[in-house]
């Protein structure tokens, strides 16, 4: 019996290769066999490596968690080497209560994946600038007269400033770039 518009195909019996195919003129090609091989001929398969990855839990937590601990990380060690306590511990508090938001945004529906991310960005870029402008001052005051001091490292609040919106539009920027094909689709 032959399948209309699909060649005339018939599985070799003595063939051990599950993938072997002869035709009735006696030509042997290989192709898939079962489902896959007829996904390819209607044109409607996909290949996998390029469907997206399933996101786990444990992935979400990771990621999100790395990325807001090495956004916090520099000022949490610019507190601790000031020793003011009072900026390590709102940084420290911000930074987990930002981790416990997205991961809920993210959780809550899988359609706003995107916009967590950006929200974790932009709360990051917030928390970032409103503790570096606050406690610039105090924190190189303690540098410079800590054993770590390097002149190299001596920056003014403006070169600071200049240098976290350089870095939060660079990080920013991909991430527009991935909004819009998700929102045009949607």
């Amino acid at each position: 019996m032959q399948i209309p518009n699909r060649p005339h195909t018939i599985r070799s019996c003595t063939s051990t290769s599950a993938t072997s195919d002869t035709t009735p003129g006696g030509n042997s090609s290989t192709t898939p066999a079962g489902p896959r091989r007829i996904q390819i001929e209607e044109g409607t398969y996909h290949h996998r490596e390029h469907w997206p990855a399933r996101v786990t839990r444990q992935g979400l937590y990771a990621g999100f968690g790395f990325a807001i601990g090495g956004g916090s990380l520099p000022w949490l060690y610019q507190a601790w080497l000031a020793k003011d306590w009072v900026s390590f511990g709102a940084i420290l508090v911000c930074a987990i209560l930002v981790f416990f938001a997205v991961t809920k945004v993210w959780m809550r529906k899988l359609q706003r994946q995107w916009s967590a991310a950006v929200l974790m960005v932009c709360v990051l870029t917030a928390m970032t600038l409103t503790a570096v402008n606050l406690r610039w001052t105090a924190w190189m005051y303690a540098y410079r007269q800590s054993a770590a001091y390097d002149p190299r490292g001596d920056v003014s609040l403006t070169t600071i400033n200049l240098i976290l919106i350089g870095l939060f539009v660079a990080l920013f920027g991909p991430l527009r770039d991935t909004i819009r094909p998700a929102q045009s689709g949607e």
